[in-house]
């Protein structure tokens, strides 16, 4: 999709006539035609302005981001946690997301204020922290089932290889070593295989 029409596709999600977005801007109206019907590019200040106006990234304007695919995932997002979501029109057939929390209270919004809005949550320390969390927790579990199976694998199996990994262990790190042998089953005594 060109820039002309990702620009028009999302001067209509944002609600904005082409008048409105180019007063926004600060450029003329015949200009904003041009960028929208003529195919001509703005200078980079002016597609920041448009960008930031509309609520989307310069990447999403010049159209290596999707909007749509932005507002899915949010959608989507949003339905996990137990919300409604769904993107309705208004009497004047303008772009609208409807959406109702757990507690049934609804909220109406353009599109251009609910991108805003889950930008601004998406980008929050608060659950940027949470989120870390919660995916350190994870990995950490992980970390803990496979070092508890290389834990138990070491501590009882009686190959060379096993064996060959324990005295390594003894020699180079005895604290851990010992720390790692006091808890459950002692290590089976190597096996002396006859020459």
């Amino acid at each position: 999709m060109n820039f002309s029409i990702k620009l028009r596709l999302y001067r209509e999600i944002a609600g904005y006539s082409a008048k409105e977005l180019a007063d926004l801007v600060g450029i003329k109206y015949t200009t904003y035609l041009n960028y929208e019907n003529a195919g001509t590019e703005p200078r980079y200040e002016i597609l920041r302005k448009l960008a930031d106006t509309l609520h989307v990234s310069v990447d999403e304007l010049i159209g290596a981001e999707n909007t749509e695919d932005k507002l899915q995932r949010y959608y989507k997002k949003l339905k996990k946690l137990g919300f409604f979501v769904m993107p309705t029109k208004d009497v004047e057939g303008k772009s609208n997301i409807f959406i109702e929390d757990r507690d049934e209270c609804a909220h109406t919004m353009p599109p251009h204020d609910f991108l805003s809005i889950m930008d601004k949550v998406e980008s929050s320390a608060e659950l940027i922290n949470s989120e870390y969390t919660v995916y350190h927790s994870a990995f950490m579990e992980y970390e803990n089932i496979i070092g508890k199976e290389f834990e138990d694998w070491l501590k009882s199996d009686d190959s060379k290889e096993a064996q060959e990994i324990r005295d390594s262990m003894k020699d180079k790190f005895p604290d851990f070593y010992n720390r790692l042998m006091q808890s459950n089953a002692e290590p089976p005594e190597r096996k002396k295989h006859k020459e």
